[in-house]
């Protein structure tokens, strides 16, 4: 069981989240991957609740980023296309 503490939310940035956070534990509402990073420390990330991401922190201004969008952003292009084409090759022909 947790005891009450103190949260402090950090700011929403594009690529993740940045803030000013205490002592304790980082936890992000985003399902676990290895790829997120706090940057400035060479803490690795772990699950949290058994599906999140949490990292370990010292405290003082904190920034969390995702490593790996670049590959994430090529996978979803691709299974893009690969929908497209399966749509397509499966169309209903047109009566003329």
């Amino acid at each position: 069981m947790f005891r009450p503490g103190r949260a402090t939310a950090l700011s929403r940035v594009p690529g993740g989240w940045s803030g000013a956070s205490g002592p304790g534990e980082i936890v992000l509402a985003a399902e676990y991957d290895g790829a997120w990073r706090l940057e400035g420390s060479a803490a690795h990330p772990r699950r949290a609740f058994g599906w999140a991401t949490a990292f370990p922190t010292a405290g003082g201004h904190v920034r969390v980023r995702y490593g790996s969008q670049l590959p994430r952003s090529i996978a979803l292009w691709l299974l893009a296309g690969l929908w497209v084409a399966a749509l397509w090759i499966t169309r209903k022909p047109v009566a003329r």
